[in-house]
């Protein structure tokens, strides 16, 4: 698997909160570090653990309603630059705080927002996920368990892959 882009964004709102707000905080991340290659790693096996997938599709009667669409088939049109998967970034979390202002997302909470573009053998793919914290135990210098907050890996609460490859081809 061939990392391309990676860019990690925090969405805040509490559950009976109506409002989302995007943190200022995060953005594109150097995909070559090693810790960037494990959360890659992390999040794409977490996405293939999951027992419940199913498929979806564009609105494509509403693409002013849904901005995404759009700057997601511009992007994949071109060869896209570190700024251009940014802008998708941004127009997606846009997005997807808006919903989360919906009567119907009250009881919805925030997270932690990580985009992947990357690729597969002869496939290039889109993921997003939203994580959230939890805590764990670790040690201190003298033993003694200590607590940490950590980014939950193993549970995607929620989780979207684009296979960019076949949708250019017109398929399911």
């Amino acid at each position: 698997m061939d990392l391309k882009f990676l860019a990690i964004r925090e969405l805040i709102k509490e559950a009976d909160d109506t409002i989302a707000t995007i943190s200022d905080k995060g953005g594109p991340v150097y995909i070559h570090d090693p810790m960037a290659q494990q959360l890659f790693n992390a999040l794409v096996a977490a996405y293939g653990r999951r027992s419940a997938l199913t498929h979806g599709s564009f609105n494509e009667d509403n693409t002013e309603g849904y901005p995404f669409i759009s700057s997601f088939e511009k992007f994949i049109r071109i060869t896209p630059t570190e700024d251009d998967f940014v802008h998708l970034c941004d127009q997606a979390l846009a997005q997807l705080a808006a919903s989360l202002q919906a009567p119907s997302a009250r009881s919805a909470t925030g997270g932690y927002v990580i985009f992947v573009y990357y690729s597969s053998d002869v496939f290039d793919y889109l993921l997003v996920a939203l994580v959230r914290d939890k805590a764990g135990v670790a040690f201190d210098d003298e033993l003694n368990p200590t607590k940490v907050i950590e980014v939950d890996l193993e549970e995607l609460h929620q989780a979207a892959k684009i296979n960019i490859s076949t949708f250019k081809e017109g398929k399911d």
